[in-house]
C-alpha cells in the first residue's frame, strides 16, 4: 500500500515544529508498521514508542505523523505516553 508520508520535515531530519533532528522514531515505526503478523507488529511498534517516547510525545508534528500518516492506533500512543508519564513522575516534584 502507499501513503503520503510528508509531515513537514526538513531535509536535515528535524521537524518543522522545531524538534531536534536526531531521532528517527517515526521511521522505525514506519518500518515496524509493515510487519505482516499483527501481534508482532503491535509488540514492535509499542516497544519502539515506549522506548523513544521522549522523541515524539511533545512534538505535535511527529505525533500527528505517527497517528495520521502511519496509522498508529491512538491507544498505542496513549499507552506509551502513560508509561512515560509514570516513569517521569519524579520530575513533577
Amino acid at each position: 500500500y502507499s501513503r503520503d508520508l510528508s509531515y513537514g520535515g526538513r531535509s536535515d531530519g528535524s521537524s518543522s515544529s522545531g524538534g531536534g533532528g536526531d531521532s528517527m522514531v517515526e521511521w522505525a515505526v514506519y518500518v515496524a508498521m509493515h510487519i505482516e503478523h499483527g501481534p508482532t507488529r503491535r509488540k514492535v511498534v509499542s516497544s519502539t514508542l515506549h522506548q523513544r517516547c521522549a522523541d515524539w510525545c511533545d512534538d505535535a508534528a511527529k505525533t500527528d505523523f505517527l497517528r495520521r500518516r502511519l496509522g498508529v492506533p491512538e491507544p498505542w500512543l496513549d499507552e506509551a505516553r502513560a508509561h512515560w508519564a509514570g516513569y517521569n513522575l519524579w520530575e513533577s516534584f
